[in-house]
């Protein structure tokens, strides 16, 4: 069997006609954990709705490339296939954890459903307060009585991971789940993360805007920008030598790499919008060490090193680690 579990080949999709990604590619390995960074609007949550076959949902539709679960393509399942997937196989905490829950049923109802729709497999709980203590709730069975909005915001966080863990998937996707949260909540969600992955083998997908928080968690880094993978590597080869000039703006804007006495680095403009896509690198724009040729056609993913590629033709000069 191999070790891929789930890989997206050069993916673009649409929505009402406008194309919103344009070459995403993620390859995740079983018990990997890999993030997802980029600014607002990257394309990060819709290739979390392409993962988990929701990108019909939001109206989207698939236009090129291919989407393979342990080597099966998955491209085109009908809804009926992704939903023996979803829940079983891959697992998914929403951004959002106050509307993602239903707000007229209480946390057990929620979690009670989740296990059943599992009945004809064996879990490693039998009912939702032995789920809610696989995510280190305190009082499960008074949380479990609760509804949504009785609870905090790191609790709802934990009740939205065990709802997303609840079929033991071999894949959780986690889009953006310290959203809304303070410092410490943020650290105590990363941290159980953590340890589910560790402790059961499965694999994370960990969305977030910050290089910095993917980093504490996961072993390798896909950097998206308007609607493309822009560089792919493990975070140490990623952070350490960035081989595109859009990673290395995200990392001189980390305040946690700030040199005493001088600015952070401000990334100029806005990403572009979907309706009207440049022609080139689409961060050329606003990019510093662009050339003429990076406006002529929108470059390939290249290899950097085994493990480690890059999407920018001036990947081998990194004039970037020269103005540090």
């Amino acid at each position: 069997m191999t070790d891929v579990l789930l890989e997206l080949k050069s993916v673009g999709a649409t929505i009402a006609g406008t194309e919103i990604l344009s070459d995403i590619s993620v390859t995740v390995e079983r018990g990997q954990s890999i993030g997802l960074v980029g600014e607002t609007g990257s394309g990060k949550s819709m290739a979390c709705r392409l993962m988990s076959g929701m990108i019909r949902h939001v109206g989207g539709s698939i236009i090129r490339g291919q989407i393979q679960f342990e080597g099966r393509d998955v491209t085109q399942l009908s809804e009926k296939g992704w939903r023996q997937l979803r829940g079983s196989r891959i697992g998914y905490i929403a951004q959002n954890s106050l509307s993602s829950l239903n707000p007229v049923m209480t946390v057990g109802s929620q979690l009670r459903e989740a296990i059943h729709l599992q009945r004809d497999r064996a879990l490693p709980w039998s009912d939702e307060c032995q789920l809610l203590e696989m995510v280190e709730m305190a009082q499960p069975k008074i949380v479990a009585d609760s509804y949504p909005h009785q609870l905090s915001g790191g609790m709802r966080q934990r009740v939205a991971i065990a709802l997303g863990i609840a079929g033991a998937p071999d894949l959780l996707i986690a889009d953006e789940p310290t959203t809304a949260l303070d410092v410490t909540i943020q650290k105590e969600i990363l941290d159980l993360l953590s340890r589910l992955t560790a402790s059961s083998g499965m694999s994370l997908v960990l969305v977030s805007h910050d290089l910095s928080l993917v980093a504490e968690v996961c072993e390798h880094v896909n950097v998206l920008y308007a609607g493309t993978t822009v560089e792919f590597g493990s975070v140490g080869e990623v952070m350490g030598s960035p081989a595109h000039a859009y990673t290395a703006a995200l990392l001189g804007a980390m305040p946690g790499l700030a040199t005493a006495g001088h600015r952070l680095t401000a990334i100029p403009g806005a990403p572009p919008d979907p309706r009207a896509w440049p022609v080139g690198c689409r961060f050329a724009p606003r990019c510093e060490f662009a050339q003429p040729l990076c406006c002529e056609r929108l470059p390939q993913l290249m290899d950097v090193t085994a493990d480690h590629q890059s999407r920018c033709v001036r990947m081998e000069e990194k004039p970037w680690l020269t103005a540090r």
